[in-house]
Formats: structure tokens, C-alpha cells, sequence
């Protein structure tokens, strides 16, 4: 049975993809399937067929789309995504594929390091703070302090760089697409820890990626997403999301960038996304199909012949993941 399913979406400019893609060629480790989703127009220059799974969407999916549909065609247990610009290095999946020994375990984080500098940590995991702000784990930090400094418990991976089981995945419906490639990460690690699912980081699973990949950009549109992400899970929080904290969150980020445009355009869109619907009700029912039993539908034209089914939470003492 197919282990491990490496995802690699073709988003951005061809070189990062390519330089992605022959990373993971290079390095990948046995039991493994490679997986690259493209908007219906990669012609596979090099001829890779016989290593690679090529899956074809509509050319207006989006990035979240592109990953949800290469993951209900995945034949591995364990998903990893990767996007283009992040390289992956020799038996860098080991450490993180023993953390889904634990059959609560539903999200692992790898270690993102600079590419330029080895010696530095772009990204070690997600963290959502009670107002609502997303931090970049150990954004910074020296590699050699990370052993010291980090922290394994996190709200969930970075979508540079993840690790999914696959069935907690697909029970949560992936990426949601509402939230957009900015903060499709942070809101699927929120809907996890809300089910109480395992996510951790794996400092001994370890990849390099570029700094201008992992910031949003300050725009209308993230601004707005990010605010509905506040809104859409403070319903959901059980007091763990706090609102004066949120507005103090908002109007420091203001005051750290006074200067620039995009600060004003970002708060508008924060604003306008309080006189919209920010789709907790959408969310509930989402959590509450994936806590059911019998879980998400299983994809069809599967060739394994044992059934993945979902994760069972960590708010389930009764039950346990299915592997």
C-alpha cells in the first residue's frame, strides 16, 4: 500500500516548480507516489509519466482547489504538500512519517529553512494568537537555537510545507475555499484543533523555501479573508479567541506600518468583511460532518483495496484514526 502521497501544485512561475519537482525526483523515499496538479496546461516537457501522476483541473481552479482535487486522487495514506519554490532534501519526510505512528495525529510541520542561508528558520509551523493573528513560528530563529526554542505543538502547518493524514484531510474537506491560498493553511489547522487532531512540528524533517513565498500580501482581499477567518472561527472558539484582543491585534499591525498604502487597504478590506456573512454556519456543519462516524465519502476510482477512513479526534477518547 502507497504510504506516502507528495503533492506538488503548479502555481507559480515554471522555474520554481520544475526546480521543486526534480528536488523531490532526487530524494524521494520508497513507498512513495509523486503528484503534480496543473490547470490543464503542462505538457510534461521531460517526459515524466512513469514517475509522475499528472492531474488536470479546470484552468480557473485556484490553489486550494488544485490541492483538494490532487488529494481525493492520492493513493497514500499520508499527504505532503509542497509548493514550488520550497526543495526538498535527502530523507526528508523519515522523522515526519513516524510522527503518524501516533494514530492521533492528524498534521505534522516540517522545518522551513532559508534558502539563501541554511542557518535560518523562515517558518516552523503555524500559531494562531487569541486575536487572531497568524505567526510564523520561529520566523528568524537561528537553526541552532530551533532545538531550544520551538515549540511542538502547533495550530498547523504552513501550506508551503505540510504533512496531512490523509483521511483527517478529506474529513474536513481540505482547503477551504473561502478562505484563499493566504489563509487556506490557518484555517484548516484551526478546524483541526477545534476536533482536538494531533498537529505538530518535526524539526528533524527539514526543507528550504524563500521568505516572499510565506507572507500575505497586504491587500483588500486578504484583509478581508483574514477577517472572516477571525469571525468564522470565534464562534466555533470556545472563548479561545478574544475580541479586544482581536481589535488590539488590528490596530497595532496599523501603527507597525503607518506609511504604507496596502496598511489602509488591508484594514478596508478587514472592515468590509464585518458586513459580510463570515460563514461560521458553513463551518459548524463542517465540523460536525467530520466528527460523524462514517466520515467523508470515499473518493471513487480508488485502487487500494483497504479503505482510509477518517481521523478519529483527540475529543473522541473512544476512537482512534484508522491509518
Amino acid at each position: 500500500m502507497c504510504q506516502l502521497s507528495i503533492i506538488v501544485p503548479l502555481v507559480h512561475a515554471p522555474q520554481l516548480f520544475e526546480d521543486t519537482l526534480v528536488s523531490v525526483l532526487e530524494n524521494r523515499p520508497a513507498g512513495c507516489e509523486v503528484l503534480v496538479v496543473h490547470p490543464g496546461d503542462y505538457e510534461d516537457p521531460y517526459g515524466l509519466s512513469d514517475e509522475v501522476r499528472f492531474i488536470s483541473v479546470a484552468p480557473t481552479a485556484d490553489g486550494n482547489s488544485m490541492v483538494n482535487a490532487a488529494a481525493r486522487a492520492a493513493a497514500g495514506r499520508i499527504l505532503h504538500l509542497l509548493q514550488p519554490g520550497v526543495l526538498a532534501k535527502d530523507g526528508w519526510t523519515d522523522a515526519a512519517m513516524l510522527r503518524f505512528r501516533d494514530p492521533e495525529m492528524a498534521a505534522v510541520a516540517p522545518l522551513v529553512l532559508d534558502a539563501r542561508n541554511h542557518n535560518r528558520v523562515l517558518v516552523a509551523g503555524l500559531r494562531y494568537s487569541p486575536g487572531g493573528r497568524v505567526i510564523l513560528q520561529g520566523a528568524g530563529t537561528r537553526f541552532g537555537k530551533a532545538e531550544r526554542t520551538l515549540r511542538d505543538e502547533i495550530t498547523g502547518p504552513t501550506r508551503m510545507a505540510a504533512f496531512y493524514r490523509r483521511s483527517a484531510f478529506l474529513a474536513l474537506e481540505g482547503f477551504c475555499p473561502h478562505a484563499g491560498p493566504w489563509l487556506a493553511d490557518i484555517d484548516l489547522g484551526l478546524c483541526m484543533r477545534r476536533l482536538g487532531y494531533g498537529c505538530e512540528l518535526e524539526r528533524r524533517s527539514m526543507v528550504t523555501g524563500f521568505e516572499e513565498y510565506i507572507t500575505p500580501p497586504l491587500s483588500f482581499l486578504t484583509g478581508r479573508q483574514a477577517e472572516q477567518v477571525f469571525w468564522r472561527h470565534r464562534h466555533h472558539s470556545r472563548g479561545s479567541l478574544s475580541l479586544p484582543a482581536h481589535v488590539a491585534e488590528v490596530f497595532s499591525a496599523v501603527l507597525t506600518r503607518p506609511h504604507r498604502a496596502s496598511t489602509y487597504t488591508h484594514l478596508v478590506g478587514r472592515l468590509s468583511a464585518l458586513f459580510t456573512n463570515s460563514g461560521h454556519r458553513a463551518l459548524g456543519q463542517r465540523l460536525h460532518r467530520a466528527s460523524q462516524p462514517c466520515g467523508s465519502p470515499r473518493p471513487s476510482s480508488q485502487a487500494d483495496e483497504e479503505e482510509d477512513q477518517p481521523a478519529w479526534p483527540r475529543s473522541y477518547p473512544s476512537r482512534q484514526m484508522v491509518a
